[in-house]
């Protein structure tokens, strides 16, 4: 039951480090992240030398096992899709200003183009 609380705790740590980036630098983040996923691995494969106390805990902590081997999944897919969510918004609002600048650009041109026709004169 420790180990399975021990990999419990690591997985919400490593969900938070995921969802908050708290370090400065995004490669301490990325070594973090990695070092977490090697825990929970070094924990898992601990498991095989658990005392089984003559099954007295089997019903709780094969569910407790299930849910664990089916986290990472549903974690993955759940921040896999908040990222793409977040990279479309971010791409269209870099859209949308571009496309802002280029009109403004624009409206400065005509205005320079107004001004030599008003004057006389021309550039090419």
């Amino acid at each position: 039951v420790q180990l399975y609380c021990v990999m419990l705790v690591m997985m919400l740590y490593l969900f938070v480090v995921f969802l908050f980036m708290p370090f400065r630098h995004n490669i301490c983040n990325f070594v973090d992240v990695w070092m977490s996923i090697a825990v929970i691995f070094v924990v898992s494969v601990y498991l095989w030398f658990a005392d089984r106390e003559s099954g007295s805990y089997d019903a709780s902590i094969g569910q407790l096992a299930i849910g664990m081997n089916f986290m990472p999944i549903t974690v993955t897919l759940v921040f896999s899709l908040y990222w793409i969510a977040v990279h479309r918004q971010s791409h269209h609002v870099v859209t949308q200003r571009v496309i802002t600048e280029f009109k403004k650009l624009k409206g400065a041109a005509e205005v320079i183009v107004n001004m030599e026709e008003k004057s006389g004169i021309h550039w090419m």
